[in-house]
């Protein structure tokens, strides 16, 4: 699923190793959330926030999520958060 948002390119998209999203304000809302939840845990923060899609009314809903990583995966990312992301028009498994 997170595949398929980001290679429709509507909403977000993943550009040079980054998420991010099409419209500039949309952007530096969802850069300064992704640098404040990845600062060192548990200092980090999360939040939410919508991101415009190109030919639609219905945003996509995003949630910053800064993750605990004890050292395990920062050597492979460097990245300390999650970002789920609600597609309003996607289709969801029973």
């Amino acid at each position: 699923m997170a595949r398929t948002i980001l290679a429709r390119g509507d909403g977000v998209r993943w550009k040079a190793g980054l998420l991010k999203a099409r419209l500039p304000i949309d952007d530096r809302a969802l850069q300064t959330m992704i640098r404040r939840a990845g600062l060192e845990f548990p200092a980090g923060e999360g939040g939410d926030m919508t991101v415009a899609r190109e030919g639609s009314d219905r945003l996509y809903s995003l949630t910053i999520t800064p993750v605990q990583t004890n050292g395990q995966f920062e050597a492979l990312t460097g990245d300390r958060y999650l970002v789920p992301i609600n597609d309003p028009d996607g289709v969801h498994r029973k």
